[in-house]
């Protein structure tokens, strides 16, 4: 029989600490509950009341630390030849056994508490279900779970290799690679300044603050404007490099030290300051790439590069918050990216046959949204009838959302592209934001043709394309019928050709 092996028993240590807090919890509610008086508030306890909760206190601790030292008792794993077995529960006892050969994704996570006690924890996942967890999650001493990643990935082509002990191991060096992309603290902290985020919070700060100088100016017009402005313009600055600090530490210390190398057909990276990240990813758990630039990215020339695989995740680099999505390209040139692209074994950006909306493009990217803004706006000014230099700060900033508004209709229609491929599909989207993303034909699940009545009289529809991920769906709108049969009929293709080599 193969041996079993426990998980870090420091893993207690944090369990202590969790119920010294919960008793704590506990026999404080209980004073509320057992010592309530209505006349007056209870600032002291009498001996007898305080032996109460003392031995509440002391006796929530105890079965808490017996019932946590007892889960940890049996929180085992082995290896089982040809899979990896999980045992863990009391009351409950559930058993995981999953075959090495499913394996794709691994990762390794150290959270600061982990950093603290010299634990890890090492999760992996077959990318065969959408559920949030892995499937595979047990808790390790810092220098053994990369010994375990390591055997977990040698045994689904060795089947000799044999489960260290977590006891008696041998700990691997580290090795000196030379890494595809490294990102260095200079571009982690430029992060922090060309990201939308920090756009988005200076045009807040210059609305309020805008809509401050004439609140002030209009209710007290003996102020001193001059000096006014000049204090709002040095306040306005500090909040923006306060924000701006605060933004650049973040990117800092959540990606520090990020490294990507690709191992054969698998992608690993790591980074991290306070909560340490491994990953190593199977390119053919990919189920769709994305590709994000923002404003200031597109200016200086940026790429961020993140995949969907289904499995263990962060929720970090993708718009919709899917938490299976990678972010593996931070901030690169176009060169960096179309090396990963290549190996990933997707087509460059250019090499995609085209298809934008045709027919009503202004009637539906631009003229019906801008009447929906009249719409909201005109009742406004018309019907509640007030003298307009009265409001004049939320008429001002009003024109100026209004602007930007449209700025954003017109280049979210031009943004507006899908491009087809051999086995591949292209879509992107976006205004300000651009967004682009490659699916291959073999990972799309469906693809629908919508119309709504108005879509009908136009004679056009919204094409709706879902694939392989947490129930991810792209809708491309404003596109005629013969583009949809065009893509139905490549897809359809595609799928026969795939299903006869398999």
């Amino acid at each position: 029989m193969n041996p079993k092996y426990h998980i870090a028993k420091r893993k207690y240590i944090y369990d202590v600490l969790k119920s010294i807090f919960t008793s704590f919890i506990i026999s404080s509610f209980s004073i509320g509950l057992l010592y309530e008086k209505a006349e007056e508030e209870l600032l002291e306890l009498s001996t007898s009341q305080s032996l109460v909760i003392t031995t509440i206190f002391i006796s929530t601790l105890i079965v808490q630390l017996i019932l946590y030292w007892l889960i940890l008792r049996k929180y085992i794993f082995s290896d089982q030849d040809q899979s990896f077995l999980i045992e863990k529960g009391l009351f409950f006892k559930r058993k995981v056994n999953i075959p090495y050969k499913n394996i794709h994704t691994i990762s390794i996570k150290r959270r600061f508490r982990d950093l603290i006690l010299g634990l890890s924890t090492l999760q992996f996942d077959t990318g065969t279900t959408t559920t949030i967890a892995p499937e595979g999650n047990i808790v390790v001493d810092k220098a053994y779970a990369p010994v375990l990643k390591k055997f977990i990935e040698e045994k689904r082509n060795n089947k000799n290799t044999s489960l260290p002990s977590p006891v008696d191991f041998k700990q691997d060096e580290e090795e000196n690679l030379e890494y595809l992309y490294e990102a260095k603290w200079t571009k982690l902290l430029l992060m922090g300044l060309l990201k939308q985020g920090f756009l988005l919070v200076a045009l807040l700060i210059s609305v309020i603050l805008f809509g401050l100088v004439m609140t002030i100016t209009k209710f007290d017009p003996e102020i001193n404007q001059r000096k006014l402005l000049i204090i709002l313009i040095i306040i306005y600055f500090i909040i923006l490099i306060l924000i701006l600090i605060i933004l650049m530490l973040y990117y800092l210390f959540k990606f520090y030290h990020y490294r990507l190398n690709i191992e054969g057909d698998s992608i690993s990276y790591r980074y991290g300051l306070f909560n340490k990240v491994e990953f190593k990813l199977s390119k053919k758990r990919i189920n769709a790439i994305h590709i994000n630039q923002s404003i200031l990215f597109r200016f200086f020339g940026y790429y961020e590069l993140s995949v969907s695989a289904l499995g263990i995740g962060d929720n970090f680099g993708n718009s919709e918050n899917k938490i299976e999505s990678k972010s593996l390209l931070l901030m690169v040139k176009k060169h960096t990216m179309n090396e990963l692209i290549s190996f990933l074994d997707y087509p460059a950006l250019d090499d995609f046959q085209l298809l934008k909306p045709k027919k009503f493009r202004l009637l539906n990217f631009i003229y019906l949204p801008i009447l929906f803004l009249l719409i909201i706006n005109i009742p406004i000014y018309i019907f509640l009838s007030f003298p307009i230099i009265d409001f004049m700060v939320p008429v001002i900033m009003n024109i100026l959302l209004s602007v930007l508004y449209i700025i954003g209709l017109f280049l979210w229609m031009n943004n507006h592209i899908i491009g087809k491929n051999k086995n591949t599909y292209f879509l992107q989207k976006g205004a300000f934001t651009l967004k682009k993303t490659m699916i291959k034909k073999t990972r799309i699940q469906m693809i629908t043709y919508q119309q709504n009545p108005l879509l009908l009289i136009e004679s056009i529809g919204n094409i709706r394309i879902s694939y392989k991920a947490l129930g991810a769906n792209i809708c491309m709108r404003n596109f005629e019928s013969s583009d949809y049969l065009l893509l139905k009929e490549s897809l359809l293709t595609e799928k026969i050709s795939y299903k006869t080599d398999q």
